[in-house]
Order: structure tokens, then C-alpha cells, then sequence
């Protein structure tokens, strides 16, 4: 009983909101004015939001910057490679010698007697040794030679130059000069020479030993000759010894300021001071002939 009692109470109340319902439209419908229609909301349609599907990318690899080389603004000088040095061959010629420390000769007047000397020994060690005796020709020519200029001359008829044992005026061996005198009127000679620098200024003669043969020509004569200072002044003896035959002749010159030995020169302090080159010269009185050896030995200098 109680439960339906119940149902009715709440059909009851159903009832009772349904007639309020009703009621309340009839009532809005009365009071609504006619022509006006009920405003109706306007709901406007928005387009749905897409949510942007995310796809993963593949992990890229990093990609390496060079660095750029900052470039200043001052030039930089580039480096300068050094070329190699390239050495050309030297050509062989003879020039004329740098004047060096002049060799002082010994002022002993004593002769000291030979001694043979290594091949190695120079001139000065020779001259020191041998005090007055400058040259000898005991173990070499000791620089003595015929000049290229005289080989090409046809009025200089030197051949060859040798030591040799045939002959000596002083120790064993002497310089021999072979030559070849034609004759037939015209002037010739035989030439031969050193070339070194002498300061003889505590000499006052210079004097050399020449040997002719037995048998040849008694009219071949001899001199000497100078080249003197830094001119190379050619410097011959005004007057020549005649060469005796058989015999060793002794040819002297005087090296003394003053002295009247030298054809248009007159020497001076610095005339034997300052020699560079010696030369003997044989020479013939136009028409001899000969062809054979002369030899030159004993060169001394005296005060």
C-alpha cells in the first residue's frame, strides 16, 4: 500500500510540472508582441582544428664549418723561397796576381850551400835558405817557364826548358834552354821568365850564369830583363854581354837608384822593390845559326 502510495505522490508531482510548463508557454506566446519574431541564436560553424600530424625526421649528421681564415688588412709579405746557388765553372785564364806581402830577401852575405828541396817548397823557402843564391835549379825550374806570348812569336825561337846535369856553374844541375836560331839577317831570341813578387831593395846587382856550348855560334848575347811596379813596366838593359863559347859568362845588372844599366828608364827607390817578373833573354846578331841547348844557372844578387 505504501508503495503505491508513493507512485502516486510522485505522478502527482509530474503532473503538476507538466501543467507549469504549459502554462508558462501559453503565457510567453500571449505576451510576445506579433511581426517581431523571436530573435534565434545564431550559432556560428567554426571549422574543426586539424592538429598538424609531427613525422619525425631522420637525425641529420652535423655539418662541419670550416673556419675562414681571418684575413687582416695589413699585406702580408709572401715567403721568398731561396733559389739554390748555382756555381758556373770557373774559367782557366791567368790573370795578373794580387800583390801580396813582398819577400824580403836575408841581408846575410853569406852563401849557404844547396840543399835539395821538396817539390812543395816555394821560391821564398828557397831564398831563405840559400841567402845571395835565388835560383839554383837543383830539384825543379822553380817557376821559370817560356812565356805563352813568346811560344806564338815567330822572332822567339825558344823550344823547351829542362833541367839538366850536362852543365853547372853552381851545385849539380842547371836550367837548359833549347832553342832554334835561323839566321838569315833577321833579329830572334830565346825567352824565358818568372813571374813573383821581389822586394830586393837591399840589393844592388842582380847577376845570372849562361853557358854556350863548345863548337856553337860565338854570336849569340844576353840580358835581362825586368817588369817593375804596379804598371808592369817592360824594362830591358840598355846594353847586352856577348856569350863566350865553351865557358860560363856571367851577365850583371844594377838595380841601384839612379843607374844608367836600363834602356830609357831610370830607376828609383822603388824600382827593386817592387819587381814581378824576371827574364833572361838570349838573343842573336841576325845572321847565326844555331839550334841546340843554352844553359842559364847561378842566379845571385849582390849588395
Amino acid at each position: 500500500m505504501k508503495n503505491r502510495k508513493v507512485v502516486l505522490w510522485i505522478i502527482l508531482v509530474v503532473d503538476i510540472f507538466i501543467i507549469i510548463e504549459a502554462g508558462l508557454f501559453v503565457w510567453k506566446k500571449l505576451h510576445t508582441p506579433k511581426g517581431k519574431p523571436e530573435a534565434t541564436k545564431v550559432v556560428e560553424k567554426r571549422p574543426p582544428v586539424l592538429t598538424p600530424k609531427v613525422v619525425k625526421k631522420p637525425a641529420e649528421k652535423p655539418k662541419v664549418v670550416a673556419k675562414k681564415k681571418t684575413i687582416s688588412s695589413k699585406p702580408t709579405k709572401p715567403k721568398v723561397t731561396q733559389k739554390p746557388k748555382v756555381t758556373e765553372p770557373k774559367k782557366k785564364e791567368k790573370p795578373k796576381p794580387v800583390k801580396p806581402a813582398i819577400k824580403k830577401l836575408s841581408t846575410s852575405t853569406t852563401v849557404a850551400k844547396k840543399k835539395k828541396t821538396s817539390k812543395t817548397e816555394t821560391t821564398a823557402d828557397i831564398i831563405r835558405s840559400r841567402g845571395d843564391l835565388i835560383f839554383g835549379f837543383e830539384t825543379t825550374l822553380e817557376g821559370w817557364e817560356i812565356p805563352d806570348w813568346a811560344l806564338e812569336k815567330d822572332d822567339h825561337v825558344a823550344k823547351s826548358a829542362t833541367l839538366s846535369r850536362e852543365h853547372a856553374s853552381e851545385g849539380q844541375y842547371s836550367l837548359k834552354l833549347v832553342a832554334d836560331f835561323p839566321g838569315g839577317g833577321a833579329w830572334t831570341a830565346a825567352l824565358i821568365e818568372v813571374m813573383e813578387y821581389f822586394d830586393w831593395s837591399p840589393y844592388s846587382v842582380i847577376s845570372v850564369d849562361v853557358y854556350i856550348p863548345e863548337g856553337a855560334t860565338n854570336k849569340l848575347k844576353g840580358e835581362i830583363i825586368f817588369t817593375v811596379g804596379e804598371d808592369w813596366t817592360w824594362t830591358e838593359m840598355s846594353r847586352t854581354t856577348k856569350l863566350k863559347t865553351g865557358e860560363w859568362t856571367t851577365i850583371k845588372a844594377n838595380m841601384k837608384p839612379g843607374s844608367k844599366t836600363w834602356r830609357r828608364y831610370k830607376p828609383d827607390d822603388e824600382f827593386r822593390a817592387d819587381v814581378r817578373k824576371v827574364a833572361i833573354r838570349i838573343a842573336s846578331d841576325k845572321f847565326p845559326v844555331y839550334n841546340g841547348p843554352i844553359y842559364i844557372d847561378n842566379i845571385r844578387l849582390i849588395k
